[in-house]
């Protein structure tokens, strides 16, 4: 039988009488008792959960409780009573409404929680529709759905058939029904409240009462409950939904501009006030507010996303745009928005705005150790113009700290050091032939940068020689650095540098075949991840796995952008660019594509050249001679092998030839020294043995996979598990993947 009542109360007490009554159907004696006890509370929760599992249900029931909204102590109480039930055939539905900040009673597996996210698709379900349709969407499709949709299903559904027909997706494809079901029905005040807060991405219930000009009740009864009126728990704060904020776009572009330029003010000022400066400086430059900018402290950690598309236009304009008397006047403050020009990869516009800042300076009102100090601030700014030239950097550095007489305060020690990519040889090996002298510049050298950024960067030198060491197949002195460096980014949380041990710590736990120490190093990064919300990270736990996955021969695992090639600086920082070409490399060699896999290497060793970067470079050497020899072309693949032998030069660099030894065997042996093939050898037969082997014992489950298996059998979505475990989403996500792989299965319900 199906029992369902819609309640338009928040009185705890009469969903309980309503429940008690439909029970008396099923076992009279056991409602009669709960009737007894009366509505749950802290003192009578034992005796109701001693009824409740006694419960006898003959046959299956279905009790629908709808539109719950009493409050949050007591609907925790009641949710916490029904779920004591352990009748097999007794099945109870509610539909609550809550602020989004309830927290989910402890229920021991026996209830499944369903949040307004649990109906919505994900950027991977999205895709997966889809393709069902015979659509094959681009990760950057995928993304423009996403955002456009908010995953709705119905919206998802929508854009679907105008695809379909037209090949884009359409913009504002909802807009009537938002107007008709919600906007419309708003008076012009609730209207204002509603466009005083689109300038914000999230808010909390001061911050809108702030905003809009209203009361603490007024916010609550407008945002809590509504249905596109989002909570992030994580955050502390509300979000409009994808669909309702396309909507408020449109609607405030159509504001007068004086109007949208006084609330753009007002929000950036109270992004200000929290803190929020990245926030700040957009809705200050929406604003016009250009002397606002340049009077707000800044640093490194405090500067706009570099892969968003209007990051370059909006900081030509302000270097550009405020006009010569505010320049003057706030002349030191040009200086951080100076270093963004060197991520965005504009060096000749960056040494312009450096000469214009000097002339400012030697105009300003400034007094003698102001200047000097902005002097020694600009020497630490120009350092990055040498990037991966060590020796040079260093040499600015020392000016730096020299003028400074002490910290500086363009690098904030929160910044990330590795530009988002996982290996720093990547990035740091310049030449050919000089890895042990590039090594010994850095245990000198970062000892000064360390003082003048009070530890940016931390462990940075021992994550690099760690790396060396596993190039050259040292596993053991490659594992002690890597401990070592993670240790000393954890004492400054530099989680870039901890993130680039955790890659070490993963290759040589792969090439052992030691799974355990593999997968704590994933979860360790995942964590780790989740924990460094600086923007030029954002993919980096995307590069760390993609690159394990690649070379294990689980290409398809590869996160969607980086498989499909969609690399660019709107994406990632210039320097980590090459090391997600490795990955597309590996691939483009696992799929077969080798025509394709000669042109990309070709032009990627050309950009790591023109970068100053070996390591990449003699990854797509190797990449392009095995692509050689599986067409055929011995001869052309022995030329290129050549060359990447010859950038190995004396520096032992054997795990990328190491990686792709199955391939290279007859022309390794053929072209190579005996001493070098047999190490070669040696390290890639048990580089595949351990590839092949890691993920296929489905017999043995990790401790931590083990925890998650048996919390998805107890029905807990991810989200539930995190919270759970006290881990990151993305950690749980890892596990899932790898549960699934090692024991077959396809779905949650198996």
């Amino acid at each position: 039988s199906i029992q369902k009542r819609t309640f338009f109360s928040a009185n705890v007490s009469e969903y309980w009488k309503y429940f008690c009554g439909i029970l008396e159907l099923a076992d009279p004696v056991s409602a009669g008792a709960l009737k007894q006890i009366r509505t749950p509370d802290d003192e009578n929760m034992p005796y109701i959960r001693e009824v409740m599992q006694d419960l006898d249900c003959a046959e299956d029931t279905y009790v629908i409780l709808d539109n719950l909204t009493a409050p949050e102590d007591d609907m925790r109480l009641f949710l916490t009573a029904l779920s004591c039930s352990r009748a097999k055939k007794l099945h109870i539905v509610l539909s609550v409404q809550t602020t989004g900040t309830t927290a989910h009673p402890s229920t021991a597996g026996s209830a499944y929680f369903m949040e307004a996210a649990d109906f919505a698709f994900s950027k991977e379900d999205c895709r997966s529709y889809y393709a069902a349709a015979g659509i094959v969407l681009t990760e950057s499709e995928t993304d423009r759905l996403y955002e456009m949709t908010g995953g709705w299903a119905f919206a998802v559904y929508l854009q679907l058939l105008f695809y379909v027909k037209n090949r884009r997706f359409e913009g504002g494809i909802l807009d009537n029904l938002i107007e008709k079901a919600f906007f419309a029905k708003l008076n012009e005040a609730e209207k204002m409240f509603y466009l005083s807060l689109f300038p914000l991405d999230c808010f909390t219930v001061r911050q809108a009462a702030e905003l809009g000009g209203v009361n603490m009740d007024f916010v609550q009864s407008h945002i809590c409950g509504v249905g596109f009126i989002h909570y992030d728990r994580k955050k502390g704060a509300y979000y409009f939904h994808a669909l309702l904020r396309s909507y408020l776009r449109r609607s405030f572009d159509c504001l007068h501009e004086e109007l949208r330029n006084r609330i753009y003010l007002k929000a950036a000022q109270l992004e200000e006030t929290c803190g929020e400066k990245i926030a700040a400086i957009s809705l200050y430059y929406k604003a016009g507010a250009y002397e606002k900018i340049l009077a707000m402290p800044r640093t490194s950690y405090d500067l706009p996303d570099i892969s968003d598309a209007d990051t370059k236009k909006m900081i030509f304009d302000i270097l550009g745009k405020t006009p010569y008397e505010v320049k003057l006047q706030h002349c030191a403050s040009l200086i951080p928005l100076a270093f963004i020009l060197f991520s965005l990869g504009e060096i000749e516009k960056l040494f312009e705005v450096i000469e214009e800042i000097k002339d400012l300076l030697q105009k300003s009102a400034l007094s003698p150790r102001e200047k000097t100090a902005a002097l020694g601030e600009i020497e630490l700014l120009i350092s990055f113009t040498a990037y991966n030239d060590i020796a040079e950097m260093s040499r600015h550095h020392r000016r730096a700290y020299e003028l400074l007489r002490g910290k500086a305060n363009l690098i904030n020690i929160r910044s990330t050091w590795t530009f988002g990519s996982p290996s720093i040889m990547c990035l740091y090996h310049r030449t050919t032939g000089e890895l042990q002298k590039e090594l010994e510049l850095m245990d000198t050298c970062m000892p000064v940068y360390y003082a003048l950024t009070g530890g940016h960067g931390s462990g940075s030198e021992f994550a690099m020689r760690a790396e060396a060491e596993l190039m050259r197949g040292e596993l053991d002195n490659a594992e002690q650095l890597a401990y070592r460096a993670a240790f000393e980014a954890q004492s400054k949380q530099q989680y870039s540098v901890f993130q680039s041990a955790q890659f070490v710590l993963a290759n040589t736990a792969l090439l052992r075949g030691d799974e355990t120490r593999l997968f704590e190093a994933l979860y360790a990064m995942s964590e780790s991840a989740s924990n460094n919300e600086e923007d030029m990270c954002r993919y980096t736990f995307d590069l760390f796995t993609g690159y394990l996955y690649a070379f294990t021969h689980r290409a398809g695992k590869v996160p969607g952008w980086l498989a499909d090639g969609d690399i660019s600086d709107n994406r990632l920082a210039p320097m980590t660019i090459p090391f997600a070409q490795i990955v597309y490399a590996k691939v483009l060699l696992e799929k077969e594509e080798y025509i394709k896999l000669i042109a990309f290497c070709q032009f990627a060793e050309k950009m790591s050249r023109c970068m100053h970067t070996v390591l990449p470079q003699i990854y797509f050497s190797v990449f392009e001679c095995c692509a050689k020899i599986r067409l055929g072309r011995s001869g052309d693949a022995e030329t290129v092998l050549s060359r990447a032998l010859a950038l190995r030069g004396g520096d032992e660099i054997d795990l990328p030839f190491a990686q792709c030894f199955s391939i290279l065997d007859i022309v390794l042996r053929k072209a190579a020294e005996k001493d070098f093939y047999e190490k070669v050898k040696k390290l890639g037969t048990a580089f595949e043995k351990s590839a092949e082997f890691i993920g296929t014992d489905r017999t043995r489950l990790t401790r931590r996979e083990a925890e998650v298996a048996e919390l998805i059998t107890q029905g807990f979505t991810n989200k539930q598990i995190a919270a759970r475990l006290y881990i990151s989403f993305s950690t749980v996500k890892l596990t899932v993947s790898n549960i699934f792989e090692k024991t077959g299965v396809r779905s949650r319900t198996q």
